[in-house]
């Protein structure tokens, strides 16, 4: 276990706030180590955050492009993390982020500490990145999967098999992002150390992928994680307990870097997800009566295979009627009713998993009572979520089915909380800890007002320190005015505008242009326009969806540096290119939200109930800051220049549009139509 704080180990306020002046101030130590040029956006953010992490307490801080922000809480959590000896979590939402740390940032702290003597104590800090562990391969499980590949695993499925024995051997983590392509769920799922059999009587802690990870988690001083997966750890339960101060360790305090995703990310993972596909798969895996292969097909009862027959025909006809009554016109369908179906499919379930747990009682081979325990709770766990689903036991959540998959076979029953605030101030801002959520983007027209209602943080201190970039002088922006209809009609000829105006702005510069669409079918035609009848010469197109990976593509684009890069929301966030070979932004629309999804349905309707407005309390504030993060993905550096483009002439036309130039990073911008802009259109020098 992480070392636990006590009394005997507090930091006083007073000289760790000294000692972070004397690092951040100018010509503090950042300087005479590393020469870094002095930011006093920076040196006031190391101090509040160092005063926050000393007094437990939560901070919310924008802290604007340049600011230097990862510095500014790095080196504070460490330097506290070490002295007190409590764990220091960092949490982002992109992996972009994750690797600008470990291979930039954490390299210039230690650096930092080894070239000040005073700081020498703090420069063998350790390190871990927390992942699932369903992600990590079990040796064990491998070599028994092998053993039984002959009864379990089809000639195709043995091949996957062998190529991750293959890799096994190389792999120095044993993650399974590593292995490309990515292992086949089925076969994966046979040698995941995510198991009750991937256990310290079973796995050697010297060879066990998971064990290793596990023991640097519990040595480390800092823990880098990502949103996703520290709220899947928080709905899990996987919390210190009520009376101990903590998030997800005894007396650890935590950073969440990119916090603006944090009330979207909180939602999705705070939820509850049933996959038809993963119900049946995990049935199969005891016994496939197709094939007459699983845990069952020998030393077992035929009554005891006939209990998975009649379970995996509950769940066929259960999923089949979903499917055929709710998702035969829509991809996603609301439930609104308790009750909506009945709940016979639980009858074969429980039956199951209640001679599962009989036959764990019995089994005397411990490894088969390791399999069969994991499979009982396993089903369990199934089963009591779709009685949740089914009854809608959590009044405060949205509820709804959705299909997925090639052919959209799979049926989904996914739940989220409604207004995810409650939860997140009692997990996080109720944790007795400090908690410092930190973005470029965490207020509207320097309003934090919005993201605190999101996050339930309405008393927690809000500071603010904008970019130190010379916006006046290095950027040019342009709002055309000439802009067709923006209706959602399918016979709409926006992509032929869009294509237009996207091969001129090629035309006029070199460097890069990123194209941000708030629609994939409007990015693809317009990507096929400009490739074909409206081309941009010269220049690589990438197109977000293609098959390339978002790290590798946006590799490619800096790599390039000339090219013209496609995408969607993803790539208007955690993108950071700086120099020419990102030197134009252009927004072809305002990036409002699809309010048909049932989490925006139920949103609105808990808004309108409570005398909002659903668009001025959800739609606008959330556009503006995807708005913001995707004008920002512009200016990386000091000396970076460059020009934005905004496509949609709403923003000149809608009452509405003033908050979004508000959100531009500097007043003057220019008009400009297709008559213009010949004329009008530069780059800066």
């Amino acid at each position: 276990m992480i070392s636990i704080l006590d009394e005997t180990n507090a930091v006083p306020l007073f000289p760790l706030v000294k000692g972070i002046n004397q690092i951040f101030k100018e010509q503090g130590f950042l300087k005479q180590a590393l020469g870094l040029d002095y930011r006093e956006q920076q040196h006031a953010m190391a101090l509040s955050v160092a005063e926050s992490m000393i007094t437990d307490t939560p901070l919310l801080f924008e802290a604007g492009t340049g600011v230097g922000k990862s510095l500014a809480y790095l080196i504070p959590g460490l330097i506290m993390g070490i002295e007190s000896k409590r764990p220091f979590i960092v949490s982002s939402h992109t992996i972009a982020l994750q690797e600008q740390i470990l291979q930039n940032d954490l390299p210039m702290c230690r650096s930092l500490f080894e070239g000040i003597e005073t700081l020498n104590k703090y420069i063998a800090f350790k390190t871990a990145l927390l992942i699932g562990k369903g992600n990590y391969l079990c040796n064990y499980r491998l070599d028994k999967a092998f053993s039984s590949q002959a009864e379990l695993f089809p000639t195709e499925e043995q091949k996957e098999l062998e190529r991750i024995a293959d890799w096994a051997e190389r792999s120095k983590d044993g993650i399974r992002q590593e292995l490309n392509p990515m292992p086949r769920p089925e076969v994966w799922e046979w040698v995941t150390a995510d198991n009750a059999a991937c256990k310290k009587g079973n796995c050697n802690p010297q060879t066990c992928f998971y064990r290793k990870a596990r023991a640097k988690i519990e040595s480390a001083n800092l823990i880098i994680i990502n949103h996703s997966l520290l709220f899947s750890f928080i709905n899990a339960g996987a919390i210190p307990g009520s009376n101990i101060p903590g998030i997800l360790f005894p007396h650890d305090f935590l950073v969440l870097d990119e916090a603006h995703t944090v009330p979207s990310i909180a939602t999705k993972h705070l939820g509850m997800r049933v996959s038809s596909y993963a119900l049946e798969f995990a049935l199969k895996m005891l016994y496939n009566p197709l094939k007459r292969k699983g845990l069952f097909s020998k030393r077992s009862m035929s009554s005891d295979r006939e209990l998975v027959v009649d379970a995996l025909n509950g769940c066929s006809e259960f999923f089949s009627h979903l499917r055929g009554e709710f998702l035969n016109v829509k991809d996603v369908f609301r439930v609104t009713q308790k009750g909506f179906v009945d709940t016979s499919v639980i009858v074969p379930l429980r039956r199951l998993t209640d001679r599962l747990t009989m036959l764990c009682q019995q089994e005397q081979n411990t490894k088969r009572q390791e399999d069969l325990e994991g499979f009982s709770d396993r089903i369990k766990s199934y089963a009591n979520s779709i009685t949740l689903f089914i009854e809608q036991s959590e009044e405060d959540h949205v509820y709804w089915l959705e299909s997925s998959g090639k052919t959209k076979q799979i049926v989904n029953l996914q739940t989220a909380p409604i207004d995810v605030a409650p939860y997140i101030r009692k997990y996080i801002f109720n944790a007795q800890t400090s908690s410092v959520f930190t973005s470029a983007t965490l207020s509207i027209n320097e309003n934090p007002q919005n993201f605190r209602e999101k996050c339930g943080a309405e008393n927690e201190m809000f500071l603010l320190e904008n970019s130190p970039f010379d916006y006046e002088n290095h950027t040019n922006i342009y709002v055309v005015e000439d802009a067709p209809s923006f209706e959602y009609d399918k016979q709409s000829k926006l992509h032929e505008y869009f294509a237009d105006y996207i091969q001129f702005c090629a035309s006029m510069s070199e460097g890069g242009l990123l194209v941000l669409f708030t629609s994939y079918a409007e990015m693809k035609k317009t990507a096929l326009l400009n490739r074909t009848s409206v081309r941009i010469e010269g220049r690589k197109i990438l197109v977000q969806g293609e098959g390339i990976p978002r790290s590798e593509m946006l590799k490619m684009f800096k790599d390039d540096g000339n090219a013209v890069l496609f995408g969607t929301d993803s790539f208007g966030t955690g993108v950071d290119i700086p120099g020419k070979a990102l030197s134009q932004v252009i927004l072809t629309r305002l990036p409002f939200e699809n309010p048909s999804h049932p989490i925006s349905q139920a949103r609105s309707e808990w808004v309108s109930e409570r005398g909002g407005s659903p668009f001025v309390d959800i739609m606008l504030p959330d556009a503006i800051i995807k708005f913001r993060q995707g004008v920002g993905r512009l200016i990386r550096k000091t000396n970076d220049k460059g020009a934005i483009t905004v496509l949609d002439s709403r923003i000149l036309k809608k009452e509405y549009g003033r908050q979004f130039l508000g959100a531009l990073p500097k007043t003057l911008f220019t008009k400009m139509s297709k008559a213009t802009r010949t004329k009008l259109f530069t780059i800066p020098k």
